[in-house]
């Protein structure tokens, strides 16, 4: 549950840095309480969830096309896991 005091967790797997940085950018400027997290690939993106230590996102931004593991492979890993079943997920292209 997420109360008035708790950043909301973003996270953003995109290979493309300038897309990473103009998001990140684009967050901030909502002036709301916030964490942005990114992540170059989806590998990198998995590898972090798949840690049990590791803290989830409220919503994750998953781009599609991605080299090493795709937006589509991590749709399907994060899916087929019920510890992720709470994660909100935007795709985009």
């Amino acid at each position: 549950m997420i109360t008035h005091k708790d950043p909301i967790q973003i996270f953003l797997a995109d290979d493309d840095e300038d897309d990473r940085n103009f998001f990140t950018e684009a967050i901030t400027e909502l002036k709301m309480e916030s964490k942005v997290t990114t992540f170059k690939d989806g590998k990198d993106l998995m590898d972090y969830l798949e840690n049990p230590d590791s803290k989830l996102p409220h919503i994750l931004f998953l781009d599609l096309n991605m080299p090493c593991k795709t937006g589509f492979d991590c749709l399907k890993e994060i899916r087929a896991n019920n510890r992720f079943k709470d994660i909100s997920i935007a795709i985009y292209s």
